[in-house]
């Protein structure tokens, strides 16, 4: 089963994605709906789902500023994002793309697209747990494992040396000629956590070291960690270090 998340401003549409996926029959599932791009980030972190329809334009964040905030804040994200507009101009395309949208569906709606758009991203969720059932059967140590761990070395170097960055795991894979999938394993085979974990505890720890060093605004550290929403940014650092950031720097300032 196949989790879907739709964010989109308007109801009429929401309804006719969520009918046009029953209809398919499919191994989908809805798991909610996003009506601002604030709302989607929500339901993003809630549920990271396979598949994400995503309104190009929405109240409190754009639909493609919401998949950039995404792919920095999740390095390992392997989600869908296929974008839905009416509007088909030149530079949404190009910033889809680089936003690494999956593809980009026109309203109104033709059923014949939406089908052909479906049975492809179905196809590319199936493709990815082919490949990871492939390579989770083999064994690492077996073959090569100090040059495993070298790499595994180097691409927390890279990481560490990049955190303000936009990184996604299919740019880091492309960049050491690993897939996705095998990444996304291997990485937290041998680091006990998730690539996007790992890279969340980097822009913590620079989080940290600027609030005990320099005199910079929590909103302008929020931006230099790549949290450029301060209010998530403070959520994040709270839960990490059970404080916010100002009571962080009040207290250890004593």
């Amino acid at each position: 089963m196949y989790t879907v998340c739709i964010a989109e401003d308007e109801y009429y549409v929401q309804k006719s994605l969520e009918a046009r996926l029953y209809e398919l029959q499919m191994d989908l599932e809805i798991k909610g709906f996003a009506f601002t791009g604030r709302e989607a980030l929500e339901l993003y972190e809630q549920y990271k789902p396979d598949i994400f329809f995503v309104d190009i334009y929405m109240p409190q964040r754009s639909g493609l500023d919401f998949i950039e905030t995404v792919r920095k804040r999740h390095g390992e994200s392997q989600t869908l994002f296929i974008i839905v507009s009416g509007y088909s101009d030149y530079e949404n395309m190009r910033r889809a793309l680089t936003a690494d949208a999956f593809d980009y569906l026109k309203k109104p709606i033709v059923p014949s697209e939406f089908l052909k758009l479906m049975k492809n991203a179905v196809e590319e969720l199936k493709k990815r747990e082919s490949l990871l059932a492939l390579e989770s059967s083999k064994e690492p140590e077996d073959t090569g494992s100090e040059e495993r761990e070298e790499l595994i070395q180097q691409i927390c170097g890279y990481i560490h040396g990049n955190y303000q960055e936009t990184l996604n795991i299919k740019a880091l894979a492309d960049m050491f000629y690993l897939s996705p999938s095998y990444l996304s394993h291997y990485f937290k085979k041998k680091k006990n956590l998730s690539l996007g974990r790992y890279l969340e505890e980097v822009r913590m720890k620079k989080a940290v070291e600027l609030l005990l060093y320099t005199e910079l605004p929590i909103a302008d550290i929020a931006e230099k960690v790549v949290y450029g929403d301060g209010n998530y940014f403070t959520k994040v650092f709270r839960k990490k270090y059970n404080k916010t950031p100002s009571e962080f720097r009040r207290d250890t300032s004593k």
